[in-house]
């Protein structure tokens, strides 16, 4: 945990002194962007034909296991009470089992993750996420960056920062705090 909470708070702030340069340099306000949100794990596929399908930039020397789901709600600024779905590819590294044949060993590693937030009015946030790692107590920690192609408000959002969480396989569930910047106006 000590790791990933200091990797995050190099990343933390990193983007607060660069905010005030990406903004001049394209125009655009960046706004502090917080939220939280918790929810079930809504589960793991690992149907072969839909991983190839779903995941098609696995890191070298890894490979895919599964397609993990996640569903939550709480609260963002400029969304207000807000829920999320996200899913995101988890990866591994491939090896044999016992009886020689070919598996996937989970290293806690994951990316190539999308999310969509929906805002209290009804307004959708997209974002993608990618760099993500959980340690041996499932804390988990990702990058991500607000994409285009949402509504209302967050039709040409962009910005970037910190996921960061846990789950409990005793129950299923997670949760998540969100810390980074967001601009609304198009690039």
């Amino acid at each position: 945990m000590r790791k990933l909470l200091a990797v995050m708070l190099t990343f933390i702030l990193a983007a607060f002194f660069t905010t005030s340069l990406s903004a001049g340099e394209h125009g655009q306000r960046l706004l502090p962007f917080h939220a939280h949100f918790a929810g079930p794990v809504l589960g793991f596929i690992e149907d072969t034909t839909m991983i190839e399908a779903r995941c098609t930039d696995v890191p070298d020397g890894k490979a895919a296991w599964a397609i993990a789901f996640f569903k939550g709600w709480g609260n963002a600024t400029h969304a207000g009470s807000s829920s999320i779905e996200a899913n995101h590819c988890s990866y591994g590294f491939p090896g044999v089992d016992e009886f020689g044949q070919p598996v996937i060993f989970p290293d806690g590693t994951y990316g190539q993750g999308l999310i969509s937030f929906e805002a209290a009015n009804g307004d959708i946030l997209l974002a993608t996420y990618d760099n993500g790692a959980s340690d041996m107590e499932l804390n988990f920690m990702d990058e991500f960056t607000f994409v285009d192609g949402g509504t209302g408000r967050f039709k040409f959002a962009s910005g970037y920062g910190v996921e960061m969480g846990s789950v409990d396989f005793g129950d299923f569930t997670f949760v998540i705090e969100v810390s980074g910047v967001i601009s609304y106006k198009r690039k």
